[in-house]
């Protein structure tokens, strides 16, 4: 069997469990997985049943020393690129973002015509930081990769306009699991909708828009709902002022850890996004995983994945009549449509985002990379 040394960021970990379990029946998998020392999103001992269950996966940890943006890491870097060279592999698969310039060290010193990276974002927009040192780092890796995997038809086509050279190879980003939650799930027969936003929260998310939009429709003498906000936020006075009805809010400012987001999906209705700009979304393949139907402005990133009344509903991005309608409409035909609607959804989502599906497809890219 052919090998792959698959490197991992620690931010972009949950992506890739499903992709490499379905691999791992094709390829012999070396999976690096790069953590920070401190505030890392998982522990090593979360990765043993994961390598126990997969006979042809060896998992192996690489710790950075200082923040992200800190230019000593390009020692780390360096160390890096060296120790995934030592493994030897057929192919090196690096899912990762090239967003500052020191990551070529660790770029250029694996095999020129092994190696393919991902890219999560066509293109640098107004959400990310350090925009002039982003494009100038992605410039250096993608102007003259070989293959860049992608997960997202728009952000490819965003991200052609500007690199001609790679092969895009697509492919839908895997649901991501949590595990199971010890709640009972949301369903059609509640009393209350339950709207939710969690993660980063910060201007890119919008969250203000949908804080205006619910104290909006509490004073048009819409009742039965409540908007949940869990997540960490650096300038939450800001979101908090816009708060009116401190009885239509349930807020936790904080870092979310894994073991909380099953039984806080489980537990909410509708996922809103309500973003200013994305490039795709991690999260709402969350929502995916747990069957709970989305409501996002209509940005390429989102609705590209949104199929209107199947898995969720789309509004105007920044228009906050046109989610105050759609969240109407959502509490207003809540008891006679929920359920049908989480049907629809699952039925979508087991067609579409199956691990065999995901599998098959990681499987030829990496195929036909040999070829």
């Amino acid at each position: 069997m052919k090998r792959i040394i698959w490197i991992t960021a620690d931010s972009f970990i949950d992506c890739d469990w499903v992709p490499i379990s379905q691999v791992s029946q094709a390829y012999v998998v070396d999976w690096l997985v790069v953590l920070p020392t401190s505030g890392s999103r998982y522990k090593e001992t979360e990765f043993g049943e994961f390598a126990t269950r997969h006979p042809n996966v060896r998992v192996h940890f690489f710790y950075m020393k200082y923040a992200v943006s800190d230019p000593r890491n390009i020692l780390d870097y360096w160390r890096l690129g060296r120790e995934a060279k030592l493994f030897g592999g057929d192919i090196f698969y690096v899912n990762n973002s090239p967003s500052l310039p020191w990551y070529g060290v660790f770029w250029w010193q694996l095999p020129r015509d092994r190696k393919i990276m991902t890219a999560h974002q066509g293109a640098v927009h107004i959400g990310m930081r350090h925009k002039a040192i982003s494009t100038l780092s992605r410039d250096l890796i993608y102007r003259n990769a070989k293959v860049v995997n992608m997960f997202s038809k728009s952000q490819a086509e965003m991200f052609r306009e500007r690199y001609k050279k790679p092969r895009i190879e697509l492919a839908n980003l895997a649901l991501k699991d949590y595990g199971a939650p010890t709640v009972t799930a949301a369903k059609g027969s509640d009393d209350c909708v339950n709207f939710l936003c969690f993660g980063l929260l910060n201007y890119a998310k919008n969250i203000d828009l949908l804080i205006d939009a619910a104290c909006n429709i509490y004073e048009q003498g819409v009742r039965g709902f409540k908007v949940l906000i869990y997540g960490s936020c650096k300038n939450w006075n800001f979101y908090q002022e816009h708060i009116r009805y401190p009885e239509i809010f349930e807020t936790s400012i904080g870092f979310v850890s894994n073991d909380d987001v099953p039984n806080l999906l489980a537990r909410t209705h509708y996922f809103v996004q309500p973003y200013r700009v994305v490039s795709q979304s991690g999260a709402m393949k969350v929502a995916f995983q747990y069957n709970t139907p989305v409501i996002a402005s209509n940005l390429p990133g989102l609705i590209d994945e949104i199929r209107e009344g199947v898995n969720g509903f789309s509004f105007k991005v920044g228009d906050v009549e046109d989610l105050e309608r759609v969240m109407g409409k959502r509490i207003a035909s809540f008891h006679d449509e929920y359920d049908v609607l989480c049907s629809k959804m699952n039925e979508y989502i087991q067609e579409k985002y199956s691990p065999d599906k995901i599998g098959t497809k990681y499987i030829q890219m990496f195929d036909n990379f040999i070829k």
